[in-house]
């Protein structure tokens, strides 16, 4: 399988998610590997979360 992007994952999120079927079993029927899977679901989900910022103590 060719190296996905964040934006291609994101399909493949939005169609395991409309099939209803679990991670394993989306991944089998698909041959999309599980631990990639979880892998990409994980950059996917930080990427949604905001950004903190790193503040320093003023001196």
């Amino acid at each position: 399988m060719k190296n996905l992007t964040l934006d291609e994952f994101k399909k493949i999120h939005e169609d395991w998610k409309s099939t209803g079927l679990s991670i394993r079993d989306y991944c089998s029927n698909t041959g999309f590997e599980e631990s990639k899977f979880y892998y990409w679901r994980k950059k996917l989900t930080d990427s949604m979360l905001p950004q903190k910022k790193v503040l320093y103590p003023y001196r």
